[in-house]
Protein backbone atom coordinates (compact mmCIF):
# COMPACT_ATOMS: atom_id res chain seq x y z
CA UNK A 1 0.00 0.00 0.00
CA UNK A 2 1.37 3.07 -0.51
CA UNK A 3 -0.20 6.16 -0.52
CA UNK A 4 1.31 9.73 -1.78
CA UNK A 5 -0.15 13.69 -1.88
CA UNK A 6 -0.85 14.10 -5.36
CA UNK A 7 0.07 17.87 -5.25
CA UNK A 8 3.80 17.54 -3.43
CA UNK A 9 4.96 13.89 -3.94
CA UNK A 10 4.95 13.83 -0.41
CA UNK A 11 4.41 10.04 0.98
CA UNK A 12 2.05 9.88 3.58
CA UNK A 13 1.16 6.22 4.46
CA UNK A 14 3.72 3.29 2.95
CA UNK A 15 3.43 -0.35 3.74
CA UNK A 16 4.90 -3.36 2.14
CA UNK A 17 5.34 -0.37 -1.01
CA UNK A 18 7.26 -2.51 -3.39
CA UNK A 19 4.66 -5.55 -2.74
CA UNK A 20 2.37 -6.04 -5.68
CA UNK A 21 -1.35 -6.46 -4.96
CA UNK A 22 -4.51 -6.52 -7.34
CA UNK A 23 -6.61 -3.01 -7.31
CA UNK A 24 -9.23 -2.44 -5.49
CA UNK A 25 -12.84 -2.14 -7.69
CA UNK A 26 -12.60 -0.06 -10.53
CA UNK A 27 -15.82 1.57 -9.95
CA UNK A 28 -15.34 2.76 -6.79
CA UNK A 29 -11.92 4.01 -7.44
CA UNK A 30 -13.34 6.31 -10.43
CA UNK A 31 -15.93 7.13 -8.38
CA UNK A 32 -13.76 8.64 -6.06
CA UNK A 33 -11.59 10.50 -8.92
CA UNK A 34 -14.46 12.13 -10.09
CA UNK A 35 -15.80 13.06 -6.77
CA UNK A 36 -12.60 14.21 -5.56
CA UNK A 37 -11.92 15.86 -8.70
CA UNK A 38 -15.75 18.01 -8.56
CA UNK A 39 -14.78 19.35 -4.71
CA UNK A 40 -11.05 20.35 -6.13
CA UNK A 41 -12.90 22.42 -8.96
CA UNK A 42 -15.95 23.81 -6.46
CA UNK A 43 -18.71 21.73 -8.52
CA UNK A 44 -19.65 19.85 -5.58
CA UNK A 45 -18.59 19.96 -1.75
CA UNK A 46 -18.46 17.87 1.04
CA UNK A 47 -21.68 19.17 2.38
CA UNK A 48 -23.51 18.32 -1.28
CA UNK A 49 -26.29 15.75 -1.08
CA UNK A 50 -27.55 13.70 -3.78
CA UNK A 51 -30.93 11.74 -3.57
CA UNK A 52 -31.06 8.42 -4.28
CA UNK A 53 -33.10 7.59 -7.38
CA UNK A 54 -35.56 4.73 -7.85
CA UNK A 55 -33.24 3.82 -10.73
CA UNK A 56 -29.97 3.39 -8.79
CA UNK A 57 -31.98 1.93 -5.93
CA UNK A 58 -33.13 -0.83 -7.89
CA UNK A 59 -30.31 -1.26 -10.00
CA UNK A 60 -26.95 -0.95 -7.70
CA UNK A 61 -26.33 -2.34 -4.57
CA UNK A 62 -27.19 -5.61 -3.44
CA UNK A 63 -30.03 -6.18 -6.45
CA UNK A 64 -26.88 -5.94 -9.14
CA UNK A 65 -24.80 -8.67 -6.95
CA UNK A 66 -22.34 -5.34 -5.86
CA UNK A 67 -21.11 -3.52 -2.92
CA UNK A 68 -24.23 -1.40 -1.11
CA UNK A 69 -24.36 1.23 1.40
CA UNK A 70 -27.99 0.34 1.94
CA UNK A 71 -29.31 3.77 0.94
CA UNK A 72 -33.01 3.94 0.92
CA UNK A 73 -34.88 4.90 -2.15
CA UNK A 74 -35.22 9.06 -2.05
CA UNK A 75 -32.85 9.11 0.85
CA UNK A 76 -30.43 12.05 0.78
CA UNK A 77 -26.54 10.97 0.76
CA UNK A 78 -23.85 13.39 1.73
CA UNK A 79 -20.85 13.50 -0.37
CA UNK A 80 -18.58 13.44 3.08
Amino acid sequence: VFMIDAETGTVLFAKDADKPIPPASMAKLMTMEVVFNAIKSKRITLDDTFVVSENAWRTGGAPSGTSTMFAKLKSAVRVE
